[in-house]
């Protein structure tokens, strides 16, 4: 995301974008039930997959609101 969107977006904007589509947890639960109901993986298997999305989207959604908290430092007078 930073190579295509550097000209566009700042640094931080450029990160925020790409936590927030690094989160495909409806696509990764569809498919491990997909998986799990053609017996392809076993349940165990399955509840990796949902614990793992469940885990992404917390560490995301974290690091997402660390980010949105950090502010810019003030730009002073006389210094462009």
């Amino acid at each position: 995301a930073y190579i295509a969107y550097r000209k566009f977006l700042d640094h931080k904007n450029i990160w925020l974008f790409s936590f927030s589509y690094s989160m495909p947890l409806t696509f990764l639960i569809a498919i491990a039930t997909i998986a799990v109901n053609s017996d392809a993986i076993s349940m165990d298997e399955y509840y990796a997959f949902v614990l793992a999305a469940v885990m992404e989207a917390i560490v995301f959604m974290i690091a997402i609101k660390i980010m949105m908290s950090i502010k810019k430092a003030p730009k002073l007078p006389g210094n462009a």
